[in-house]
């Protein structure tokens, strides 16, 4: 019956639109940008008639929102041809987005459905309209071009949104285009919508683009990790681009802040004992967690969770997902008393980390296990994901393995040739364009640094004498490893071939945008430096006084944050324009 009515409803409709050029005259003619909305009234199946002036390179937010009975909302060109429509629904708020190349009138319907009448406003105002996208689908980190009209001529406070989710990295902004990398946090297939207010304080909230979908796979915690990325690759983003640099806020904790924090969604989120989650724009304590009470590693931040290991009141140590907002545990998984729990990572809805000899996978839902696999010795580095469906860990003994991430099943495995002397453990590792690069500390073993082929595990270089390697970085074919010869610094080399290129004094790197951000000890100062990462020139320093020791940076929306040791506990700065 339903189906009838509506089939009958339809040919109304489509009659009424063959006869449309005899409205023309009695339209109402519709001012685009005023600040109130037109209140009016129509009467049950009858039709009022509005036009406004279209102006080329505009876009266009028609909204009808009815307050009582219900209207449907029709928007035509100066031909009277049918270009979008509320498709019947008689919903409560009607929007219908159309964007125009070129100038001229459009003509708005108001069909009434509500009986006797229906009372609604209209309201015209100009609107970001998206026409184009360059990708339709990618994880987060993948930067989208996104091409159409009146996006402004800069970002002041507009935004992208891909689903709820607001966007915070921007390459750039003008009118008719934007770059911006796809959030953390965002899963599946979501709308892409551009906000925006042209300027004018007056005209909120915000008004909205069309949507355009796009699919973002399953929740991930690619961009929001330690070591940045799920290839754990050192190069990040958001990194400031213009100095000299000040510092913004300290946050004071009682224990030194060891690791570099992960910032998600305007939160900085780092471990000196307690869990802390601190306003990455001013310092302010956003909450704390003293579950914490082992590892000082950086947590993991996908979605609307982080990830580190948590004791209960009897201290015993779980793996735990809090609630990135508020704080509070949303589940717990018992790793069975192991203490030791490295930096997780996330990659389509399921969590890794290692603990003793075992590789877990939980699901990020509820920490429910989806498999896990046991290796022959420790396994005390943190798992590495990346996008051809391989997760790499390596145990203390110099072994390697590549594991299915949807079974576990082993893929391939490398071990490190050693001698009698004891384990041979390998250090942090990443991968870049097929390789999986990684070193190995000393003990009486022979110390190289390795890149194997990332999908069959054979041996494509090494290079040797090195005291030891504990940390790996890889950007735009330069590959930045933490050694010990006679100390420890970062040492660049070729990633394709292994040659050294230079060595500095600093700490572990953070590399973005042709920029390298390390710290050192260079008398009588600890500082942060800034330098070219292909020429190493300096570009600047920031000296930190009355601070005995500085820890690798990190880098989020135009500032950097240092975790130091200052005196018997640890502040951590931001420092920025």
């Amino acid at each position: 019956m339903f189906r009838k009515q509506f089939f009958l409803f339809s040919i109304v409709v489509a009659m009424m639109f063959l006869f449309l050029p005899v409205y023309a005259g009695s339209d109402t003619q519709l001012i685009v940008d005023t600040y109130y909305p037109t209140t009016d009234r129509v009467t049950y199946n009858q039709t009022q008639w509005y036009s406004f002036n279209g102006v080329a390179g505009n876009g266009y937010c028609i909204t009808l929102a009815p307050t009582s009975g219900n209207s449907d909302l029709y928007l035509m060109n100066n031909n009277f041809n049918l270009v979008g429509s509320s498709q019947n629904t008689g919903a409560n708020v009607d929007k219908v987005w159309y964007g125009q190349d070129n100038s001229g009138v459009f003509h708005v319907a108001c069909l009434g459905l509500g009986n006797p009448y229906s009372d609604y406003t209209v309201q015209v105002l100009k609107a970001p309209y998206v026409k184009s996208i360059d990708l339709t689908s990618g994880n987060a980190g993948t930067v989208v071009t996104l091409t159409g009209y009146g996006f402004w001529i800069s970002q002041s406070a507009g935004y992208v949104k891909f689903g709820d989710t607001k966007a915070t990295s921007y390459s750039l902004w003008t009118n008719t285009q934007i770059k911006v990398t796809v959030p953390s946090g965002v899963g599946g297939t979501v709308p892409i919508t551009v906000w925006v207010n042209n300027g004018d304080a007056r005209l909120t909230p915000n008004r909205s683009s069309n949507p355009v979908n796009f699919n973002c796979g399953g929740v991930s915690s690619n961009g929001t990790m330690p070591r940045y990325d799920l290839a754990r690759s050192g190069y990040t983003s958001g990194a400031p681009k213009t100095f000299p640099l000040s510092v913004k806020w300290t946050f004071n904790t009682r224990l030194p802040v060891q690791n570099p924090p992960v910032v998600a969604n305007n939160i900085a989120y780092f471990v000196a004992d307690v869990l802390y989650a601190v306003d990455a724009n001013t310092g302010a304590l956003r909450w704390s967690s003293n579950l914490v009470t082992v590892s000082s590693s950086t947590p993991t931040v996908a979605g609307d969770k982080l990830y580190t290991n948590a004791c209960d009141a009897k201290f015993v140590m779980y793996f735990t997902a809090f609630d990135a907002n508020t704080g509070s545990v949303k589940w717990r998984f018992n790793t069975g008393g192991n203490s030791t729990v490295t930096e997780s990572a996330v990659y389509n809805d399921v969590v890794y980390f290692t603990t003793g000899t075992k590789l877990y996978a939980l699901n990020t839902r509820d920490g429910s296990l989806k498999w896990s696999y046991t290796a022959q010795a420790s396994l005390e580095i943190a798992p590495c994901v990346i996008s051809n469906n391989v997760i790499y860990i390596a145990d203390i003994s110099g072994k390697m393995y590549a594991l299915d991430v949807n079974t576990g099943s082993v893929k391939w495995t490398y071990a490190i040739v050693k001698n009698t002397t004891g384990n041979c453990q390998i250090s942090r590792f990443t991968v870049s364009n097929g390789i999986v690069y990684f070193g190995n500390f000393g003990g009486g073993n022979p110390v190289a640094l390795y890149a194997l082929d990332a999908n069959t595990g054979v041996l494509k270089w090494k290079d040797t004498g090195f005291v030891d390697i504990a940390d790996l970085v890889i950007a735009n074919g330069v590959g930045y490893a933490y050694i010990n010869t006679s100390g420890f610094y970062p040492w660049a080399f070729n990633a394709a071939t292994g040659t050294g290129k230079w060595s500095i004094n600093g700490s572990t790197p953070s590399i973005t945008d042709g920029l390298l951000f390390t710290t050192a000890w260079e008398n009588p100062y600890n500082c942060l430096k800034v330098l070219d990462s292909n020429t190493v020139a300096l570009k600047w320093k920031y000296n930190f006084a009355g601070v005995s020791q500085v820890y690798a940076p990190s880098t989020y929306n135009g500032k950097v944050y240092v975790g130091t040791v200052n005196g018997s506990g640890g502040t951590l700065y931001c420092l920025g324009q």
